[in-house]
């Protein structure tokens, strides 16, 4: 596990949507993630002492974001 397997998830974030929250429907109600939170959050994690737990987590959900997002902006649908 290195730093960049660990920022992976941001760039793709960053690079596909360049939006400051991102919508997420779960039990049909909207949870807004502010970029800046997720990026302070992961800041924390990298200076935990259990990084690569942690780091496995976060990755699993920033792919879990990132494949929600995509679906929704195929559907257009933000509503």
């Amino acid at each position: 596990m290195t730093i960049g397997d660990f920022w992976w998830p941001f760039n793709v974030f960053k690079r596909d949507f360049r939006i400051l929250e991102v919508f997420i429907l779960i039990k049909n109600y909207f949870i807004i993630f502010d970029y800046l939170t997720i990026y302070n959050y992961s800041v924390k994690i990298a200076q935990s002492n259990h990084l690569q737990s942690y780091n496995l987590r976060l990755k699993s959900f920033c792919k879990f974001l990132t494949l929600l997002m995509k679906v929704r902006i195929n559907q257009h649908d933000f509503n």
